[in-house]
């Protein structure tokens, strides 16, 4: 798997996905790295999330609030140096 080398700041997925399992990736990046900001994005109401709102730092329901996922991930890693408060 790409993450087992890769070393990421933050995930961003959905739990239904085409080529994979996001429920999948979601439990075993808890576990193996709790610390690691996950944001679980997805149009499935939240009694249908399996639980996945319990191990997410940020569960996102569509449709998207862009302002708001972005203040999420500046909360979470902080936004760069000399970065446009708008981006």
């Amino acid at each position: 798997m790409l993450l087992t080398a890769e070393h990421p700041i933050l995930i961003i997925t959905d739990l239904n996905m085409p080529l994979g399992d996001g429920w999948e990736l979601l439990f075993h990046e808890n576990l193996q790295r709790p610390d690691l900001p996950f944001f679980v994005i997805t149009a499935l109401p939240l009694t249908s999330a399996g639980g996945a709102d319990r191990f997410a730092h940020e569960f996102i329901q569509n449709p998207i609030d862009l302002d708001a996922l972005l203040a999420a991930v500046r909360h979470y890693i902080g936004a760069p140096r000399g970065a446009d408060a708008s981006i």
